[in-house]
């Protein structure tokens, strides 16, 4: 599965310094052609090459301890018809790409002004999390970017239904409920500081390793949340560490899109609100991170789902535009380097 996502993340980075030269159409087939190899590489990987495989697997087929009242119920549904119609859990890996990849190309290519480059930038590191390992989040979270658009296009109702969409997906995706908080409206001065106060705010509750869950009434977090303190008292969660490339490359982001703002917000219709959401998701991080990091981690990346577009926007901030996206492309890969080798190493 390794050397088919390289070869997919090679056919990104070529067409991303192409991408202005292409006419519409072709672009439309070629953001197309990407898609479908996005799909190809989850459909045939094998259990074993990623951690979460064997879990589906055994939820597949119902030997799954959790599978049942905690279990979503489009897992239940979709599973209930392959396992009907004869099909392995090589299927469900199929299916749930189909769905994730389709619903989150369709919106990237709606919403960002270069869509090749955005994909590029999600297949970088969003894709690994979404569609290889948590496919259940990855569909959920592709629902997730459509109420992201009808939202920001006043659509309120229709970015509720997506948002309804995508908790039968998975269940906390009903926290994206939390962009209706927000607004597009341009930042004002009080908006700029809030957000910028966040990383300092966030790394001292960070340092000081308040446990925050445990002010969260248990009927609030549900049996779930239960589950995520259990293991996390039992050491069964992964380990916790500010020196994590991943996070601090957020961040810089973050700050970079709040420094450039006045200037990136005419390149970028929807930067406003992609900025405060991507607050949430650094403030969620550090804060619960030495609380539970599997949590902070997976609460974090439901908002995250704006950094990619985020990250196109810094393109404009280069002249020439080719030194940009040799910059975003260069960042992006070494991303997806680390987190190859972290699938690597939690798999030995």
């Amino acid at each position: 599965m390794t050397f088919s996502y390289i070869i997919l993340l090679l056919i990104g980075m070529l067409f991303v310094f192409l991408e202005d030269f292409l006419e519409e159409k072709d672009k439309i087939i070629i953001f197309i052609a990407i898609c479908g190899i996005m799909i190809l590489v989850p459909a045939f990987k094998d259990v074993h090459d990623t951690p979460d495989a064997i879990n589906y697997e055994e939820m597949f087929y119902g030997t799954n301890a959790i599978t049942g009242l905690l279990t979503e119920p489009s897992f239940l549904i979709i599973s209930g018809i392959l396992r009907s119609l004869g099909f392995t859990v090589s299927a469900l890996f199929t299916v749930y790409a189909i769905i994730a990849i389709n619903i989150r190309g369709r919106f990237i290519y709606r919403m960002s002004p270069l869509p090749i480059l955005t994909l590029f930038i999600f297949i970088s590191y969003l894709y690994i999390l979404h569609d290889l390992i948590q496919i259940r989040a990855g569909a959920a979270l592709a629902f997730g970017i459509g109420a992201l658009y009808y939202y920001s296009n006043g659509r309120k109702r229709m970015a509720l239904a997506m948002i309804g969409i995508a908790t039968m997906f998975h269940y906390s995706a009903i926290l994206l409920c939390l962009i209706f908080l927000f607004s597009n409206k341009p930042l004002t001065l009080k908006w700029k500081l809030l957000l910028y106060s966040i990383v300092p705010f966030g790394l001292i509750l960070c340092i000081l390793k308040l446990n925050l869950i445990s002010f969260i009434p248990s009927f609030a977090g549900g049996e779930r949340l239960e589950v995520y303190n259990d293991l996390a008292e039992k050491g069964q969660m992964d380990e916790a560490s500010l020196i994590n490339p991943i996070l601090w490359i957020k961040i810089l982001v973050y700050i970079t899109a709040l420094w450039f703002y006045d200037f990136l917000k005419d390149m970028n219709q929807y930067l406003s609100l992609f900025i405060k959401i991507m607050g949430l998701s650094v403030l969620i991080e550090l804060t619960l991170l030495f609380t539970n990091a599997v949590l902070a981690y997976r609460l974090s990346e439901l908002f995250a789902i704006v950094e990619p577009f985020i990250i196109t926007s810094f393109v404009y901030l280069f002249r020439p535009m080719w030194i940009g996206r040799m910059v975003i492309v260069m960042v992006s890969t070494a991303a997806s380097l680390y987190c190859i080798f972290r699938l690597e190493y939690i798999l030995t």
